[in-house]
C-alpha cells in the first residue's frame, strides 16, 4: 500500500528541515520498500528523489522525478527542483521551466537563484564550447551580468537565502573579483544549503580564502548529510 500526502507529511517537514542536518535520520530503505510495494506511488517517488537530491546524489533524485512525471504529481515545488537537479546534472534545457516559475512566482528567492545558475552556466559553457556565432566574450559577459542580476534580486528578497550568496560569490571569482566574492561568502556563513554537494562547494570556497574554521563547520554538515561524499572529499 503507497503513502498519501498527509501520512507523508512527518517526513516531507522533517526532509525540508534538512539545513540543520536532520537528513541522516531519512533512510533511503524506508522509500525503497513503499515503492516496492506501489511502484506508482507519486509521492514516495518524490520523497525519496528529494532525499537523493538533498545527500548530492544527483543521478538518482533524477531517476525518481522523471519517474514522477509520468504518475501525474506535477505541483510546482516539483517542477522547479526537477528542473533544478538537471541543471545540476549539467542539463541546460531547463530554461523555459524556470522561466514559467519565476513568472508564477515573481518574489521566490530560490527559483531567481536558480534562474541566475542557469545563465551562469550557460555563460562559462559557452567558452567551453568556443561559440562561431557571436563574440565569445561578449557572449559570456551578457549572461553573466544577467546571472548577476538574478542573484543580487534573490538576496534583495531573502538575504537568507543561501544559494544565492553561494552563487553570487562563484560568479564574482569568474569575473576576477576575489575581494568581493570574499565578502559576499563570509556573508553567506551558517545560511542554508540545498545539497550536500553546495555545502561541500562553500566548504572548498572557505578553504581557497583561508577560513579553515568554516570550511571545517560546512565540511561537517556534509558528513552529516552524506559521509561518502566527505570521505571522498577527503581522500583526493
Amino acid at each position: 500500500m503507497g503513502l498519501s500526502y498527509f501520512s507523508l507529511r512527518p517526513t516531507l517537514d522533517l526532509i525540508r528541515d534538512t539545513a540543520l542536518g536532520r537528513v541522516e535520520q531519512i533512510e533511503i530503505s524506508y522509500f525503497d520498500r513503499i515503492i516496492n510495494d506501489n511502484p506508482l506511488d507519486p509521492v514516495a517517488r518524490y520523497m525519496r528523489g528529494l532525499t537523493h537530491f538533498v545527500r548530492g546524489d544527483i543521478k538518482l533524485a533524477i531517476n525518481d522525478f522523471d519517474a514522477i512525471g509520468e504518475n501525474g504529481l506535477m505541483v510546482n515545488d516539483l517542477r522547479a527542483i526537477k528542473a533544478y537537479v538537471k541543471l545540476m546534472s549539467g542539463d541546460l534545457s531547463a530554461y523555459t521551466e524556470f522561466n514559467a516559475l519565476v513568472e508564477l512566482e515573481p518574489y521566490n528567492a530560490l527559483l531567481k537563484t536558480y534562474l541566475g545558475e542557469w545563465r551562469m552556466r550557460r555563460g562559462a559553457l559557452a567558452l567551453q564550447e568556443k561559440r562561431a556565432l557571436e563574440d565569445i566574450l561578449y557572449f559570456r559577459d551578457r549572461e553573466y551580468g544577467r546571472a548577476l542580476q538574478k542573484f543580487q534580486e534573490a538576496i534583495a528578497l531573502d538575504p537568507n537565502c543561501g544559494l544565492a550568496h553561494l552563487n553570487h560569490s562563484k560568479l564574482l571569482i569568474e569575473l576576477g573579483q576575489e575581494d568581493s566574492a570574499r565578502s559576499v561568502l563570509a556573508s553567506s556563513a551558517g545560511l542554508r544549503l540545498p545539497t550536500a554537494i553546495h555545502y561541500l562547494d562553500r566548504s572548498t570556497l572557505f578553504a581557497s580564502f583561508g577560513e579553515a574554521a568554516l570550511a571545517l563547520a560546512d565540511l561537517a554538515v556534509v558528513e552529516r548529510i552524506n559521509p561518502g561524499l566527505a570521505n571522498n572529499y577527503r581522500s583526493k
